[in-house]
């Protein structure tokens, strides 16, 4: 039988390197917690401490790998998430990831299929929407967006 841990960190990779997530979806909340204290200012930083150390120890975010272990494991991600983003995979393609993210302007544009490219687009209402350049709009007046 295969070794779990391999299984899920090719997963991760593979689904990285694919576009469906992000490098910084895969971090631990060990490094969550580390990045939180980072980015706080000195006032929140010493609250966020104060409040940590009244946490018992068992009950704090620990790891389960050491943490040589786990930075070879996100440089992998990283590495894979640099892959995506060159071969404009997933989230980082023009066509977006269906589900996750629209897609990009300049595909909706140059797609000729693209009813908003054509100008025949239209709100749930059936009011007329203009596409200009890159945002669309309603020509209705006083239009609430409901």
């Amino acid at each position: 039988m295969a070794d779990t841990a391999c299984i899920a960190d090719s997963l991760n990779v593979a689904l990285t390197r694919e576009g469906r997530y992000a490098a910084t979806a895969m971090i631990d909340m060990v490094e969550v917690a580390q990045r939180t204290l980072d980015e706080a200012d000195a006032d929140t930083r010493q609250q966020l401490e104060q409040e940590r150390a009244q946490v018992p120890a068992e009950n704090q975010p620990h790891r389960l790998i050491t943490d040589s272990d786990y930075a070879a494991k996100m440089q992998l991600v990283m590495q894979a998430e640099q892959d995506a983003k060159r071969n404009q995979k997933g989230l980082w393609s023009d066509e977006g990831l269906k589900g996750r993210s629209p897609p990009k302007d300049r595909y909706l544009i140059q797609s000729a299929a693209n009813p908003a490219v054509q100008g025949r687009v239209k709100s749930a209402d059936g009011k007329a929407v203009l596409v200009s350049g890159f945002s669309a709009v309603s020509v209705v007046a006083g239009c609430t967006g409901e």
